[in-house]
C-alpha cells in the first residue's frame, strides 16, 4: 500500500478492532464500496463483525487488491478447495476456519459485507466437508430435525435422484 489515501481504515464497533484495507480492494465488498463512496473518508465503522473476523477477511481483501479471485462454477465439479480455487485459498480458509461455528461466522460476516467471493469460498470449503455425509450427518451437521416420516423421506430421496440423472 503506498500512502494513507490508497488505504480504507475499518474499525470494528463490537470491539473497536481497527484494520486497513487497500481502496482497491473494496470493489469485493459491495458494503465497504458503498460506505467509502457515501463517506468519502478514509476511515469507516462496521457493525456486528468482531475485530478477529474483521482482520481475517481484510487479509482475504487485501490478497485481492490487483487481481480478482477464481470463479467457480456451481454446482462444484470437484470437492478440492486448492484445485478449484487455489493453494493460497485453501491454506487461508483451513488455518482461520478451524471448526463449524467460525465457518459459520465467516459466512455470515462475509454475507453482510456483501462479499460473495469470499462467501462461496466459504460455502465451497462446507461443501467438501459434507460430500459424504449421509443424510443423517447432514440433517445434524445443519442442525436440521427430520419431520418426515421414513416412507415419505425415501420417497423424497428418489424423487431428488431422479432429477439429478
Amino acid at each position: 500500500m503506498n500512502s494513507f489515501n490508497d488505504e480504507l481504515k475499518v474499525t470494528s464497533q463490537v470491539d473497536g478492532t481497527s484494520v486497513l484495507i487497500d481502496k482497491r480492494s473494496t470493489r469485493l465488498s459491495t458494503l465497504l464500496k458503498n460506505l467509502e463512496e457515501d463517506y468519502q473518508e478514509n476511515e469507516i465503522q462496521i457493525p456486528n463483525i468482531p475485530g478477529q473476523y474483521l482482520a481475517y477477511i481484510a487479509e482475504y481483501l487485501n490478497y485481492y487488491n490487483l487481481k480478482d479471485p477464481p470463479k467457480v462454477e456451481k454446482p462444484l465439479k470437484i470437492y478440492n478447495i486448492s484445485l478449484m480455487y487455489g493453494v493460497w485459498e485453501d491454506e487461508f480458509i483451513s488455518e482461520f476456519c478451524k471448526n463449524k461455528k467460525e465457518l459459520w461466522n465467516l459466512m455470515n460476516h462475509a454475507n453482510f459485507l456483501g462479499c460473495e467471493s469470499l462467501l462461496d469460498l466459504a460455502c465451497s470449503k462446507i461443501a467438501v466437508y459434507i460430500k459424504d455425509f449421509s443424510h443423517k450427518q447432514t440433517l445434524e451437521y445443519f442442525g436440521i430435525i427430520e419431520d418426515l416420516n421414513e416412507d415419505e423421506a425415501e420417497k423424497m430421496h428418489k424423487e431428488f435422484e431422479n432429477q439429478l440423472k
